[in-house]
Parts: C-alpha cells; structure tokens; sequence
C-alpha cells in the first residue's frame, strides 16, 4: 500500500489522499460536498490509506459540513503484519471533537483549528467515529462497491479508552468503499542529522569515477531520507546515496536508493535539496550514506592518517539494486570526513 503525495501551493485544491505544502503535510480526502450523510452512530471507522508518513502535530481539520451531529475525529496506531501492512487490531491514541450545532454551518467547507495540537508517529492512521445520537454524519462521505481500505468497529456511547489496544474488523455490511471529506493538517517533525557537519573543509576529490561509503555514517532506525545538507566546493555531478550491508563482507553493499545533484558555477558553499513523496529514500536500521563522484569530486572534505572508515569503488555507474564489493585500501590519508549528512526521518512503520 502507498501513500501519494501531491507538491501544490497553499491555494491549492486537494486532488488526493495526502499532498505536501512546504513542511505542512495534508492526510486525508478532499473537503468537497459528498452525498451521503446517513450514517450509523458510536462507530469507528478506520482508512488505512490515511497514514501519516512523517512524526508530527496536527493543527487542525478541514471537513465538510453535511448535517448538524457530533463526530469525533482519532488517531490510531496500527499493529503491522508479516507483509509491513497495517492490520485492524489498533491502538486507540487521541482525540478531537467536532460539533455542527446549527444550520448555519451546513453546506460548506469548514476548517476546525486545534488549540491543543494532536501528536502523531510515522504511520498513524487517521480514524472517525459518529457520536450523534441521530443517525447521521456531519461529516458527507461516499460509499460505493468496491475494495474495502477501512477497519471498524462499533462502541456503545463512545467507551473507547485512549492508549488502549482494540479488535476491529474489516468487514462493513454494504458498500465497503468509503471517502468522507475529511482532511488532517500537519506539521512534519524536526529531521534528525546523520552526517558530517556540511562545513567548509579544505579539500575536495581530484580523481574521478569514485563511490565512497562511509561506515559511520549510519541509520539507527527505519524511516525516509527527506533531504540532503552538503557543502559543494566544485562543479560537477554528485549522486548522494544510502547503502546497505550485506553478509559477504565489511566493504561489500547494495545500493538502496541515490540523489542526482548538479553543482553549478556561481552556486558553490553549503546547500540543502529537499526530497518530496516518491523522492525520498526508504532506509532500514544499519543502513549508510556513501556518495558517487562520476566525474572529480564536488564536496568537500578534510582527511589525515589513521584508521580508515570508507569503503570505495572505482567505477563510473552503480546501478540501484545492485551488489558491489567495494574496498577498504586507501593509500592516502585514509581517515576522512566528508561535509554531507542526510536529514532523516525515522518511521517504525517503513519496510525499506
């Protein structure tokens, strides 16, 4: 199962499940007038296509209003499966309140902002549950035949317990394909660093066609690379890269995933590039950053004597997927560190 993500404007419209504005995600479907709005009461209804792909905090709701009721809009943690898959037993996490209470507020897209934002992990689902005492929604939804994405269940005056772990089920009596037009607003955790501190060091590659990959440099847990912070001191094409180990050796690895940066006359020092939706680069725990010079280097980095902490290739492509062997005989000044880290989200919830 994936998550699309759409690069808009703020004036944007939603065209799909989750779309990125800036460092503000938005999790859900389309505020748009659905023509449903009957709807059974004190039942929870779980998408599991509304993950969250980043840590966060919501700050608020975009809905539309369909009928004056009660909703409650949740968070919920999913247990995951062999496959990586969300499953329907769930953690139930918090909670947001929403009340249509006059005419006035029918009929229109609303947006509730949060005094007290809602904290989410990596892979949180977004979930709602009707608490009218009459039966129906005021939030519109549709409801057709097809696959079923949700998970339910129902509780009798909303005794659903926060931090508790629940059995929903997967089957809705009729029409299990279901949108309702709701949308969470959040802002993306801080990245976490992994890398050398992108500096200005005094030198930068002559040699050319060089991979290298730098053991220290590693993912303690599983998430997405979101971005690159580098100091390019050259001209030239780098690929920065995350690596990962294998069992044939210390300096033997495949390549996961890469970034194609160009450096420019005119655009040298510290720079940044910022990773969006298909982009970004899954890592599992213990994977590394390494980085291929096609042509001579463009990072820069400081090196002495010592012990040596990369392994290098010479070889002008690396193919995503494959295996390399890669050495560990540098002759020069093989305790180096290169200006380049990663910014990097962890998630339980990526396979990798």
């Amino acid at each position: 199962m994936s998550t699309v993500f759409y690069l808009v404007t703020v004036l944007a419209v939603l065209v799909g499940c989750c779309e990125l504005i800036g460092a503000t995600y938005v999790v859900g479907w389309p505020a748009i007038k659905r023509p449903v709005t009957i709807h059974r009461n004190n039942v929870v209804v779980v998408d599991k296509r509304l993950y969250f792909p980043t840590a966060g905090k919501i700050k608020g709701f975009r809905f539309y209003s369909g009928a004056i009721g009660n909703a409650e809009i949740q968070i919920w943690r999913p247990q995951r499966g062999a496959d990586g898959e969300p499953t329907c037993t769930m953690q139930y996490i918090d909670n947001r309140q929403l009340f249509i209470n006059n005419n006035n507020q029918v009929g229109k897209a609303m947006y509730l902002s949060l005094r007290s934002p809602l904290n989410v992990q990596c892979g949180d689902l977004l979930g709602l549950e009707i608490t009218s005492d009459v039966l129906v929604s005021p939030i519109t939804f549709t409801m057709e035949d097809g696959p079923q994405y949700h998970c339910v269940k129902s509780f009798w005056r909303g005794i659903s317990l926060r931090g508790k772990t629940y059995e929903l089920t997967d089957k809705f009596n009729s029409k299990p394909s279901r949108k309702y037009s709701l949308v969470a607003v959040y802002d993306e955790a801080t990245p976490l660093a992994i890398g050398w501190v992108p500096i200005k060091r005094p030198y930068v590659d002559t040699s050319t066609a060089r991979t290298y990959v730098d053991k220290r440099m590693k993912f303690e847990a599983n998430g997405e690379v979101v971005g690159w912070q580098f100091h390019a001191k050259a001209v030239g094409i780098v690929f920065f890269q995350v690596w990962r180990p294998t069992k044939y050796g210390p300096c033997s690895f495949r390549l996961i995933g890469q970034t194609r940066y160009e450096s420019k006359a005119g655009q040298l020092g510290i720079k940044q590039v910022l990773l969006e939706g298909d982009e970004r680069i899954k890592v599992k725990a213990g994977d590394v950053i390494g980085w291929r010079n096609p042509g001579k280097g463009v990072i820069s980095g400081w090196w002495t004597y010592g012990e040596q902490q990369q392994c290098f290739l010479k070889q002008k492509f690396t193919p995503v997927g494959q295996l390399f062997h890669l050495r560990d005989t540098m002759t020069y000044k093989p305790n180096r560190k290169y200006s380049l880290r990663a910014k990097f989200q962890s998630c339980s919830a990526s396979r990798g």
